[in-house]
């Protein structure tokens, strides 16, 4: 039988469960409350080879491939410029059969959307609410008719409306500030010594500063501080903060700095980090940051919202009882999510690091990553979702 499954959020969780369930057999409709779709310029995002998985299991893996720069090496640096390890990621990536890929948000989201096609996309509806019976969900919309479908996938970010409706875990008591906001930019066309395939960590004390290319002629730089929480979007005066907070820094840091324009910055406090026990029930359950917000230290929250789909759609061709396929889903999901967020802490800097803290963590890296928690995250992205 044919389920309907109606997809609360289009952005690259929402997307990708329609097209993995839709692949599987159901059918799909995508409702977003934003009039457009993303917009075309977007901040980048590293999509590592378990997202990648995914990717190649719902068939959009070679376009994004093709978007974006494959990810060879992740070098890490002092703020100074020491160089204190050089990851061979490339060789993770050929392991598992697909490479990690810096490349535009926009241009994952670009090649999700072109693959699932318009005719399942509804823009501009905004959701006031889901109703659940036994047979049936019924989500309410607040300028358009009811939809009815056999299940609901809420996936509608950080923010959620529908965890805080039917979860108890309402925004903005849920999730949490991470204690850390992020200024980032791309800059085009930019003459900077960050070549192609190499993901630079460079490392402070209580800031932390990536950059990339992700597309030959694209670099994309962020840089984490520990501030409190109060800011979002973009301002001219952001690039003045993120100079005077990272002065001194060795290059590239500097050269991404002049290299970037005052409109080209914005910045984004993080909100997440804590982990649900319950994602639904009956026919209703989340996906990607509605239910697991990831904070951005190892890059993960996209491509856990990927293999949410993936893992999804499987579940769903699987189990012909949606409510079981649900609860199978999310049993799998929010072992693993939580796996991740827990990782994620270990690597989280804190605003406290004090200088002997932060040259015991440069030695620790550069004699004993692989060993400690650069080989824990290596197993975890040789996991299968």
């Amino acid at each position: 039988m044919t389920n309907r499954a109606l997809i609360i959020g289009g952005g690259m969780g929402g997307l990708a469960a329609a097209i993995g369930l839709r692949d599987a057999g159901n059918d799909v409709a995508v409702f977003e409350r934003n009039e457009v779709a993303a917009a075309e310029r977007g901040f980048g995002i590293m999509i590592w080879p378990n997202g990648m998985r995914a990717l190649k299991q719902l068939g959009v893996a070679d376009a994004v491939y093709a978007a974006g720069c494959e990810l060879n090496r992740v070098e890490f640096r002092s703020n100074t410029g020491t160089r204190l390890l050089d990851w061979n990621v490339g060789e993770l990536g050929k392991g598992l059969g697909v490479p990690a890929v810096s490349v535009a948000r926009a241009a994952v989201h670009r090649a999700l959307a072109d693959k699932l096609g318009p005719e399942s996309v509804t823009f501009g509806s905004w959701c006031t609410g889901v109703e659940q019976d036994e047979q049936s969900v019924t989500v309410n919309f607040r300028d358009q008719l009811p939809e009815r479908g056999d299940f609901v996938i809420g996936a509608d970010g950080v923010r959620s409306a529908i965890r805080g409706e039917h979860l108890g875990a309402a925004w903005p008591q849920f999730p949490p500030y991470a204690g850390y906001t992020i200024w980032h930019a791309v800059i085009e066309n930019a003459d900077i010594d960050i070549p192609a395939g190499t993901f630079y960590q460079f490392l402070g004390k209580g800031s932390r500063l990536i950059a990339a290319r992700i597309a030959p002629n694209r670099i994309y730089w962020s840089a984490l501080g520990f501030v409190p929480q109060g800011g979002i979007g973009e301002d001219p005066s952001f690039l003045d903060t993120v100079k005077e907070r990272f002065s001194g820094w060795a290059d590239p840091v500097s050269a991404l700095f002049e290299a970037t324009r005052p409109d080209e910055v914005a910045r984004r406090d993080i909100f997440g980090g804590v982990a649900l026990d319950r994602w639904g029930f009956g026919r209703l359950t989340l996906l990607g940051d509605a239910a697991h917000p990831m904070t951005t230290v190892l890059g993960q929250g996209g491509c856990m919202a990927l293999e949410d789909a993936a893992v999804l759609s499987q579940s769903v061709a699987a189990e012909p009882d949606i409510t079981r396929a649900l609860r199978q889903y999310e049993q799998r999901r929010i072992q693993r999510t939580t796996e991740m967020m827990n990782l994620i802490k270990k690597f989280n800097p804190g605003g406290r690091e004090t200088s002997i803290k932060v040259a015991v963590r440069n030695q620790m890296i550069k004699r004993a990553f692989h060993r400690g928690l650069g080989g824990q995250y290596v197993n975890f992205v040789r996991q299968p979702a």
